[in-house]
C-alpha cells in the first residue's frame, strides 16, 4: 500500500485498510477508549478549539488522512473545522477526485510546489472545481483570497 493518498478513493481505502487491522468499523472505532483519548488531548490543546481556516468554533475535527489512524501519531493529521469548510474540503476533493490530504495541504498552504505539483497530476480540473465551489461557500472565498 502507498503511503500517501493521491486520489479521493485513496482517502477511503487507506481509512478501510486501517480499520481492517484494528477489526473494527469507523462507528466503532469513533466510539472507541482510543478515539475518546484522542479527542480528549485535541480537546485540550488550543489549536484546536477553532477552525483551521476561519478561526470560528470549531464544530468537527475531520481527519486529513487516515495513515496513522489508531497510532500515537494519528492526532498529527487531525484537523478542528467548522461544519462549513469541513463540508467544503469532501466536497472538493469529492469532485476534483483528490485526497482530503492534498486539498487540507493546498488551503492550508496553496503556494507549497510539491502539493500543486501532485495536484496537478491527480486532477485536470481541481482550480476549475475550486472557482465552481467557491462561489457555494462565501467564508472560503476570503480564505482563499488571503492565501493565494
Amino acid at each position: 500500500m502507498n503511503n500517501y493518498d493521491y486520489t479521493y478513493q485513496d482517502t477511503w481505502i487507506t481509512r478501510d485498510n486501517k480499520l481492517k487491522k484494528l477489526n473494527l468499523t469507523y462507528d466503532e472505532y469513533l466510539n472507541s477508549d482510543y478515539w475518546k483519548q484522542t479527542l480528549k488531548k485535541a480537546n485540550s490543546r488550543s489549536i484546536y478549539n477553532k477552525c483551521e481556516y476561519c478561526s470560528n468554533k470549531r464544530d468537527d475535527l475531520y481527519h486529513s488522512s487516515y495513515k496513522w489512524l489508531g497510532e500515537k501519531n494519528e492526532l498529527m493529521l487531525v484537523y478542528p473545522a467548522c461544519h462549513e469548510h469541513h463540508n467544503f474540503i469532501q466536497q472538493l476533493a469529492k469532485e476534483s477526485n483528490l485526497s482530503i490530504r492534498l486539498v487540507t495541504n493546498f488551503l492550508r498552504n496553496p503556494i507549497n510546489p510539491i502539493c500543486n505539483k501532485n495536484i496537478k497530476k491527480y486532477s485536470v480540473d481541481f482550480y476549475e472545481k475550486l472557482s465552481t465551489l467557491r462561489k457555494f461557500y462565501p467564508d472560503v472565498e476570503q480564505l482563499i483570497n488571503h492565501k493565494i
